[in-house]
């Protein structure tokens, strides 16, 4: 494991509002199924239990330093952990779900998926590719014709995880205009448990698949 006990790591989550924060903790533990880490700073919450998280921590590889970070699943809270001052304190316990990769905060883990990942996306009864994804919110392609003006605001749309379809509203941060298409980013709302736990899940097969494959 590149990261260790010791190591001040940063984790990259997703707020109810649908904002990514980057709260900072230290690892008090880790082995190859488990970290625990301290309280972050702004704090986690018991709400945020079930949730799939990105940990990070910037490394020296060649000279240079890089970040590099693996996906997690929030477990628990310990009240009285025990550290090796023998003081007790609170902290966080989570399962590791992935393997340990370079990454990019700003991407909070985002993959593009494959016409055969098992993700579709769907707006008014019409599918859409999408372009990449992440526990943030989905980047898709949309021609011009027939669509109308630029998407903006709160945007409906279905999002169908290995034949399961979750209804959503996200919010239209950004549009690329192309030759004959454009390009939307929408952000999720984080206040949506199931969205968290089916999309981590799917995000870390796909992550898989392609290290198999290597892609990444």
């Amino acid at each position: 494991m590149l990261i260790r006990p010791g190591m001040a790591i940063q984790i990259s989550m997703v707020l109810d509002s649908g904002k990514m924060v980057y709260p900072r903790a230290m690892i008090y533990d880790i082995n190859d199924k488990k970290i625990i880490f301290s309280q972050t700073t702004p704090a986690l919450l018991k709400s945020h239990l079930g949730r799939y998280v990105l940990i990070s921590s910037v490394l020296t590889k060649d000279g240079k330093p890089q970040r590099y970070g693996f996906l997690a699943r929030v477990t628990e809270f310990v009240k009285d952990y025990e550290i090796a001052s023998e003081a007790r304190v609170m902290a966080i316990s989570a399962d590791i779900k992935s393997e340990a990769t370079e990454v990019d905060l700003r991407e909070s883990y985002r993959v593009k998926p494959s016409s055969d990942s098992g993700l579709l996306l769907v707006i008014d009864k019409e599918e859409y590719p999408i372009m990449n994804i992440s526990l943030g919110g989905v980047v898709f392609s949309q021609p011009f014709a027939g669509t109308g003006n630029n998407p903006k605001g709160d945007l409906p749309m279905i999002l169908v995880i290995d034949d399961t379809p979750i209804k959503l509203i996200t919010r239209v941060v950004r549009v690329v205009e192309k030759d004959d298409y454009r390009h939307v980013a929408c952000s999720f709302s984080g206040e949506d448990k199931e969205l968290q736990n089916r999309l981590g899940k799917k995000i870390l097969d796909i992550e898989r698949q392609q290290l198999s494959l290597g892609r990444l």
